[in-house]
């Protein structure tokens, strides 16, 4: 690999912070005031970016550079960064695509974000309205449908996958679904796959394969076996 092109991958904060001595043997290396957040700083030990903290803070704790990263140091600055880490990573998340609350916290985790930090900083979205479970399922629901007919199942699936309440689920599925015809969106699915399959194939692998697809989108039993009955008529 050519040298001058590779790029060493820089580490997140919430990962750096993880990976910090801790025991004195490491040193403040910068406190660059955040350009997008002039009322903070960026903490950085030994070259690593490990969070963000007040101006304030800094202050109260006279931080310099060439200071030792002390326990007493992490005790008292953990709880500030790891919640502006959890919320700087929050807000970029929801910037890409909607998310449900269960799902941003979660994901937050997965990320190695500190627990008690991605429940502060998911509170902390809702608190602003920017989290709306319902709405995000009604978006979900009506991409699914409109990228191919599905069946209750397959969006109860999708939407329990995301964190979305019972609730939420039911009513939202229950709206989408209630004007569709259900046996007309399978069977649109189903010609649509009998149309691809050659003559030689034996019905009862004809049968086999559409009946899979249909349960896949989530179809009922009922409806998948009128669907391919009819989809593939005399064959």
């Amino acid at each position: 690999m050519d040298a001058k092109k590779y790029k060493p991958r820089r580490l997140p904060p919430q990962m750096n912070l993880k990976r910090l001595a801790n025991d004195g043997s490491e040193k403040i290396t910068g406190l660059p005031v955040c350009r997008d957040d002039t009322a903070r700083v960026m903490v950085v030990v030994d070259g690593k970016r490990i969070g963000r903290i007040k101006i304030e803070t800094r202050n109260t704790h006279e931080l310099k550079k060439s200071m030792r990263w002390t326990p007493e140091l992490f005790d008292a600055l953990f709880k500030e960064m790891t919640r502006q880490n959890a919320l700087r990573s929050a807000m970029r998340m929801l910037t890409l695509s909607a998310r449900s609350r269960s799902d941003l916290e979660r994901t937050l985790c997965w990320r190695g974000h500190d627990r008690d930090a991605a429940i502060w900083a998911v509170e902390k979205i809702d608190s602003i309205g920017a989290l709306d479970d319902e709405l995000f399922a009604r978006g979900l629901v009506r991409r699914e449908l409109l990228r191919k007919p599905a069946g209750r199942r397959l969006l109860e699936a999708k939407l329990r996958a995301k964190g979305v309440s019972g609730d939420i689920t039911d009513l939202v599925i229950s709206e989408a679904l209630g004007e569709r015809d259900m046996y007309a969106d399978a069977l649109k699915i189903a010609i649509s796959g009998a149309r691809t399959m050659p003559d030689s194939l034996e019905r009862i692998k004809k049968v086999r394969r559409l009946s899979g697809r249909l349960a896949r989108r989530g179809f009922e039993a009922d409806i998948v076996r009128r669907a391919v009955d009819e989809a593939l008529g005399g064959q």
